[in-house]
């Protein structure tokens, strides 16, 4: 019983500890999220900007297809403009609003700016590594408690 209360005394004094790394967490996975969201717009501009210029393309070979093409080049070359019409349409909201999304993601959080959010982000296994580390608390302290219980 004794060395279980002890335990458990010396897991509750880590309690402050473990919540400043939980919330350390927590705001690093908000980061991650932000972060991420932004370069996936970023993706969606340069997308948006890769298809327009396919679609361009492949509008100027449908209209040489219609001049002097057979029926099956001038279907293949209509279904390249509906493809790539398709993926203009995409990526069009994200691309064109990129900026203005980011903005009111960024707002909606808990960072006062983009910097803010950069310095509390963590790479992915750092993440992992402080989650273990909560888990793992959390484990060994229910154990103690466990023990004592069954001692009273």
């Amino acid at each position: 019983m004794e060395n279980a209360a002890q335990r458990l005394q010396e897991l509750e004094s880590q309690l402050p500890q473990m919540e400043e790394i939980d919330q350390q967490l927590s705001r690093a996975i908000e980061a991650a999220t932000l972060i991420h969201k932004k370069e996936s717009l970023q993706g969606a501009k340069i997308e948006f900007s890769r298809a327009s210029k396919k679609l361009s393309e492949a509008q100027k070979h449908l209209a040489e297809a219609q001049k002097t093409g057979t029926k099956d080049q001038i279907e293949a070359a209509g279904q390249q403009v509906s493809f790539w019409g398709n993926q203009c349409g995409y990526h069009s909201a994200p691309a064109r609003f990129g900026k203005k999304i980011f903005d009111q993601l960024l707002q909606e959080s808990s960072f006062e700016s983009e910097e803010e959010a950069q310095q509390a982000f963590l790479p992915a296994q750092r993440r992992t590594a402080l989650q273990k580390q909560i888990d793992d608390y959390k484990e060994e302290y229910f154990q103690a408690l466990n023990e004592v219980k069954e001692t009273v």
